[in-house]
């Protein structure tokens, strides 16, 4: 019987191929699902097609059947409409091996003068079979994705999981996925198309009123990609707007080792993809987390290999006191993780450290650390420096820790304006004419920090063309040029750091933090 459905959705999907489908055609193979509508004598209306009818009382026999159903959702009878919609929901539940192709029609149909029957066939086999639909929405191209998502968030009715997403009760929902309580509980208050775009920058450690520090990766300019991002405004996030997240991320949360996440805040468009602010559980225990949802490039395949990569080596390293910890991770139904929640980047700062070269010290030991197992950052920057919300003595200071390991040179988004602060990469990450990214980038990305943590500047400014000339330019950066009370052998560190040559640099990053410890030591 199972080798039977499957040859049923074959023939399916070759019927669809035969017919167009993809163009909205109908299925030519028979010439009988195509003869006029008849009229029903009684009422005068249009009689519904017998082969609908036989359809619709028989779904079993229907999978061959599936490209004459979805043609029916173009038609112009609403009536005509509603019922091949019914039918193919119930041909689908007959036969879920259908699911992946189906919802793959639907998605192709959704556009602003899709009939509302297209989207209610598509919520309800969602509601239905919620993981199915979401591994196939998962694996069409990133425009259909953000085009079934948008929709089925809107109406609440995708990727609800019944275990882990169960009715509310009162404003606030039960189970595994949750809302934090102390929201604001206007029902007024909903998503929004525009976000804070200068807190947006300032999360993906770029100056708001600097546009050359672009970072944000893939799409940054797709409106689809802000979209989700609400205004808070003084009264704080709704219950209502914490409820659409928690729906939003149900799929990601399902997979997590976590016991059970509370979502604390509403989405944020982080430098990499999506950032929620969660509050996580294991075994009793709970921990500030952030989670966040990946941007998918255009190549999605080697994004995902090398996001995978790249997590198990920043999960291989994140064990030493300056690396920001990984909790958890997957790549369906698209790349995601689970960090340790750290509320500002270096690039966001508003104050600068008070002692920049314990600073610069604690970011190249993280550094060293990975470079002693075999992981390479690649994009060593202030926005990949973050911090903790610890509350500080006077006599305290802040610990750095390394983020995003291994990431932007595995996935291969390690080139300026995507994966690296283009004021701070290196003469490879523009030209490979200088080689790869590997350790010694990393030296690179050291020292353009340290003359920002020295200076508190970046090592270029100007547009992406003036910035880029100068770095590959044989440019030297000399911070005593800023701040002329900073000792001059600092001039010596940076410089050889930031050498546009990989064999001019430090050939260790240990290498380089012995000579800061001398430095700071007064040597």
């Amino acid at each position: 019987m199972a080798e039977d459905s499957r040859d049923e959705a074959d023939r399916s999907r070759d019927a669809a191929d035969a017919s167009g489908d993809g163009d909205r055609s109908r299925d030519d193979a028979d010439d009988r699902y195509h003869e006029p509508a008849a009229v029903d004598e009684a009422t005068g209306d249009l009689a519904l097609p017998d082969p609908l009818l036989e359809i619709l009382a028989n779904p079993t026999e229907g999978p061959n059947r599936l490209p004459y159903l979805l043609g029916l959702l173009d038609g112009p009878d609403p009536r005509e409409r509603l019922t091949a919609a019914t039918a193919v929901c119930l041909v689908v539940e007959s036969h879920p091996d259908l699911v992946a192709y189906t919802v793959g029609r639907l998605v192709d149909r959704l556009d602003d003068d899709a009939p509302v029957e297209v989207a209610h066939a598509l919520d309800y086999l969602a509601a239905r079979r919620p993981r199915d639909v979401d591994e196939a929405v998962a694996d069409l191209d990133d425009a259909a994705e953000r085009r079934a998502r948008r929709r089925m968030y809107r109406t609440g009715g995708g990727f609800a999981r019944s275990e882990y997403l169960s009715p509310t009760e009162g404003d606030r929902p039960v189970g595994r996925t949750r809302v934090a309580s102390g929201a604001s509980e206007d029902p007024r208050r909903t998503y929004t198309e525009d976000g804070d775009a200068d807190r947006d920058r300032r999360a993906d450690g770029e100056d708001p009123d600097d546009a050359s520090d672009g970072s944000d990766g893939p799409g940054s300019d797709d409106p689809d990609d802000r979209a989700g991002v609400g205004d808070t405004g003084s009264g704080g996030v709704t219950s209502g707007t914490l409820q659409l997240v928690s729906k939003r991320l149900s799929a990601v949360i399902q997979r997590s080792r976590f016991d059970d996440l509370s979502v604390l805040d509403e989405r944020r468009r982080g430098r990499y993809g999506d950032v929620c602010r969660t509050a996580g559980t294991i075994d009793g225990e709970q921990r500030a987390v952030a989670l966040t949802v990946y941007r998918l490039p255009d190549d999605r395949t080697g994004f995902v290999d090398g996001f995978r990569a790249a997590m198990a080596d920043w999960s291989e390293v994140d064990g030493h006191e300056t690396v920001l910890p990984v909790y958890d991770w997957g790549a369906r139904p698209r790349p995601w993780a689970t960090v340790e929640y750290a509320d500002v980047t270096l690039a966001a700062r508003e104050d600068d450290p008070r002692d920049p070269l314990w600073t610069a010290l604690q970011v190249t030991e993280a550094v060293g650390y990975a470079h002693q197992h075999g992981v390479v950052h690649g994009a060593v920057d202030p926005g990949n420096v973050v911090y903790r919300d610890d509350v500080l003595t006077d006599d305290e200071r802040r610990r750095p820790l390394l983020s995003n390991v291994a990431f932007a040179a595995a996935t291969g988004i390690d080139r300026p304006g995507r994966g690296v602060d283009p004021r701070y990469a290196a003469p490879e990450h523009y030209d490979d004419r200088f080689g790869r990214v590997d350790h010694a980038t990393d030296v690179y990305g050291l020292g353009a920090v340290l003359f920002r943590l020295c200076t508190g500047k970046h090592p270029y400014d100007g547009d992406p063309a003036d910035v880029r000339e100068r770095v590959l330019g044989d440019g030297t950066l000399t911070p005593t040029d800023v701040d002329a009370d900073l000792p001059g052998n600092i001039d010596r560190v940076v410089r050889k750091a930031t050498a546009t040559r990989k064999l001019k640099r430090y050939e260790t990053v240990t290498n380089l933090a012995r000579e800061l410890r001398t430095i700071r030591d007064g040597g």
